[in-house]
């Protein structure tokens, strides 16, 4: 919540364009990282406790090159027959 707080300062000083895109991505972003770091910091818990046995290491990044693209949102999101509404693009066609 402190990174989510701090970063919304940013936005009003450093970083006014982040109000033209979608508050999903940074929002995502940080719990990804939340969860990514609790679940470091658990295993190397049960390690020092002597219950696990895999390889311990930082998080990584995602590759960019591998698997399938995606992304996730947030919000009120509407589907049509003939498009879907998003919340900071707008309509998108389908085909």
């Amino acid at each position: 919540m402190s990174l989510h707080k701090e970063l919304n300062a940013l936005k009003q000083t450093e970083l006014p364009w982040m109000y033209e895109v979608s508050k999903c991505a940074p929002q995502e972003a940080l719990r990804n990282l939340e969860k990514a770091f609790k679940n470091f910091f658990g295993k190397a818990r049960l390690k020092t406790q002597g219950t696990y046995r895999g390889k311990l290491g930082y998080p990584r990044f995602k590759s960019k090159k591998k698997g399938i693209g995606s992304f996730r949102l947030t919000g009120a999101i509407h589907v049509f027959e003939d498009h879907i509404q998003l919340p900071p693009p707008g309509r998108v066609a389908t085909v």
